[in-house]
């Protein structure tokens, strides 16, 4: 017992010692699938320590505004804004190009038929591709993988375009999925494309909907899936696709 006691007094020790040597540069890192992983704040990593400190600063005072007066207008703009700012620092000189297909559509909106392709990683219950060979998967035990499924080739998951929100399931390692639970229109807009064509602004739906995991490789994606996928569709008569990205 004395032994155990020991041990534990030492680890503990470490972990103090290393919370007090944490530079704001290991702060940052650790939210991007590491000891504090948050996909929601992961972009504070692509952040200079001067830009961070400036984050939280200004999320700090904000916060305090909001504690005043219940706006959530502010608090919320300030991440987005930040957000914005993170990722393009992160992407500004990758996946760029200067030119890039171009078809304009033969007929108005109402007289086409409409697919839906979206990065979102959901699929539908019972029709689980479950990465890796592992069944069930949950969030928590994808995020950790992430590099599995960024060198994975992506699995589309169909999903009947009038399948049910208690039907659907999500799992995706590269984005906080929170938002996109509560409501999967926010990135699988089936209810709006449904009223949307109901109102006649849309001509037809293509009865079913495509999701993959969009944390993939890209030239894979763009050099072999994508052109896969484009013949499929191209087969089923659609005369132009909703593109949703996450």
């Amino acid at each position: 017992m004395a032994a155990t006691h020991t041990a534990t007094v030492e680890i503990a020790a470490k972990e103090e010692a290393m919370e007090q040597n944490e530079t704001l540069a290991m702060f940052r890192k650790s939210f991007a699938y590491g000891s504090r992983t948050d996909l929601l704040f992961k972009f504070i990593k692509n952040l200079s320590d001067g830009d961070a400190a400036e984050f939280l600063r200004g999320l700090l005072e904000k916060l305090g505004e909001t504690i005043d007066d219940g706006g959530l207008e502010r608090l919320l703009d300030h991440v987005y804004q930040w957000n914005v700012k993170g990722y393009l620092h992160e992407h500004e000189d990758r996946w760029q190009y200067d030119a890039g297909p171009f078809t304009p559509l033969e007929k108005p909106l109402a007289e086409c038929r409409l697919g839906l392709l979206t990065a979102s990683g959901h699929f539908v219950a019972g029709d689980d591709p479950e990465p890796f060979g592992v069944k069930n998967m949950t969030q928590q035990e994808a995020i950790p993988r992430i590099m599995d499924f960024i060198r994975s080739e992506p699995v589309l998951s169909t999903i009947p375009i009038g399948t049910p929100p208690e039907k659907l399931r999500l799992r995706h390692p590269g984005y906080d999925i929170r938002g996109v639970w509560k409501d999967h229109n926010v990135a699988l807009p089936l209810d709006r494309l449904r009223e949307l064509a109901g109102e006649g602004a849309i001509g037809e739906l293509l009865p079913d909907a495509f999701s993959f995991v969009g944390a993939t490789a890209q030239t894979p994606l763009l050099k072999k899936m994508a052109p896969q996928w484009a013949v499929m569709l191209k087969a089923r008569d659609v005369d132009a696709m909703l593109l949703v990205p996450v």
